[in-house]
């Protein structure tokens, strides 16, 4: 049978015979300085051995912990199985860079499945928000304000200016975009337009209240108010006057719409 290795194959070959050359050329060239760096290497381990001993964190736990007791047990195996100084220090050489190279290449398949994997729920996130935000968001609308009433103002959590007009988005509680809130070109009303871009109401000024706002549908029918209670809060109230939510300030200086 004959076997035909590519470029790549002679490569990844010659990466695993390094630290046998490596091993091999301290155990022949006989150097001084590499058996004493390998000793103090030894002491360094067992000290970084005992302070992360005592650290119950997860990179602890799960990296430098397995990663010293691997290279612990390679001194302490070497040590006691090679009484040539040169020998030991070329056998613990090698070892120490193979057992890094498994290291390292059980850190890259642990880092790679974590990100396959984050990307997989970011995936599914998105094809569900696809398929299922635009309905999610009109049963919200119908369940709570059937028909007409079906208007962002009413569902909103948050009222948010946008970076690029002067108009206003209507969030709700999980940061959905639910609609705007926009300047009528030709009179002082305020649009309201759902997520899709359709209008379905304005805000306009009573004519008999100054610090009234009447929120109408898209046809024109109070649906409404947006008004002062008796303390000075202004509120949202429907239709038939009752009160829908609060508009304050919260801490972080955002405009909320508290709901009752």
């Amino acid at each position: 049978m004959i076997l035909i290795f590519g470029k790549e194959d002679e490569m990844i070959g010659i990466i695993w015979l390094i630290p046998i050359i490596i091993g091999a050329i301290v155990v022949f060239a006989k150097p001084k300085p590499v058996v004493s760096w390998t000793n103090k290497l030894n002491d360094w381990i067992i000290e970084k051995r005992k302070k992360f001993a005592e650290n119950e964190d997860t990179l602890s736990k799960y990296f430098f912990r397995p990663l010293l007791g691997g290279l612990y047990k390679i001194m302490e195996w070497t040590g006691k199985r090679f009484e040539d100084e040169f020998l030991r220090s070329g056998v613990r050489i090698t070892l120490i860079l193979y057992f890094i190279m498994v290291m390292a290449f059980v850190a890259y398949i642990v880092i790679v499945v974590i990100i396959a994997i984050i990307i997989l729920v970011l995936l599914f996130w998105i094809i569900t928000r696809i398929l299922f935000g635009k309905e999610e968001e009109e049963v919200t609308y119908a369940s709570r304000y059937p028909d007409t009433r079906a208007n962002p103002i009413f569902n909103a959590y948050k009222i948010e200016k946008a970076i690029l007009s002067e108009d206003k988005i209507f969030i709700d509680k999980s940061g959905r975009r639910l609609g705007t809130l926009s300047k009528d070109l030709f009179s002082e009303d305020q649009i309201i337009k759902d997520a899709s871009g359709n209008t379905v109401g304005r805000i306009a000024q009573s004519l008999w209240d100054k610090d009234v706002q009447v929120i109408k549908d898209s046809e024109g029918n109070k649906i409404g108010e947006i008004k002062n209670d008796l303390f000075g809060n202004r509120v949202i109230v429907d239709d038939e006057g009752d009160k829908v939510g609060t508009i304050k300030k919260n801490i972080l200086g955002e405009t909320v719409i508290e709901k009752d």
